[in-house]
């Protein structure tokens, strides 16, 4: 049996892979190919129209960026979330890319992101969401993705949490990244 993969807003350019069941989630009808299920949904709303522990893998590239807050960031992230945990199986990933908050600020973009957001909301240092969520996800991975001119440098930044720590505190608007690329298990 193939995994399920959900690819979350798949844009112009969704993943097509045979060795997955996908299903994509957007909210414009789109013709991706007569093998997926294609589900027209207000990305902004919850809950998602999926039942508990639908999917292997759930994919979001260049998308979380666009969502508008519901209450606020923090509870925003927190719902979002909530819900990519319930949909996905147990060791389920959560794989995703999203704009460094440095590369820019567009005006459809409505949140900004940095490492220290992933290790703040998913670290082994989260104590007090876990009184607030429902999720247990562990980060698989968080790196830093450079633009073109600073590639170089990507070896030495995603070292390990400091050097990406020390990065970004100190030099990461003269270096300059492009995106950042994160990955959590759900843990069940």
């Amino acid at each position: 049996m193939k995994p399920t993969l959900l690819e979350i807003g798949p844009g112009i350019q969704p993943i097509l892979n045979s060795k997955y069941n996908i299903t994509y989630l957007d909210y414009v009808d789109r013709e991706v190919n007569n093998k997926s299920k294609f589900v027209k949904f207000n990305l902004n709303k919850l809950p998602l129209p999926f039942p508990d522990n639908s999917f292997d893998i759930i994919v979001a590239y260049n998308v979380l960026e666009h969502l508008s807050p519901i209450i606020d960031d923090k509870e925003m992230w927190l719902e979002r979330f909530n819900e990519f945990y319930r949909i996905l199986k147990p060791n389920g990933v959560i794989d995703a890319i999203v704009p460094h908050f440095t590369n820019g600020f567009i005006l459809e973009h409505r949140v900004q992101f940095s490492s220290w957001d992933i290790e703040y909301l998913f670290g082994e240092e989260r104590n007090w969401i876990s009184d607030m969520s429902d999720f247990n996800f562990k980060i698989i991975e968080n790196r830093i993705e450079m633009q073109r001119l600073w590639k170089i440098f990507e070896g030495i930044i995603n070292k390990n949490k400091k050097t990406i720590e020390l990065w970004e505190k100190y030099l990461c608007y003269i270096i300059r990244p492009m995106d950042l690329n994160f990955r959590l298990k759900a843990i069940k």
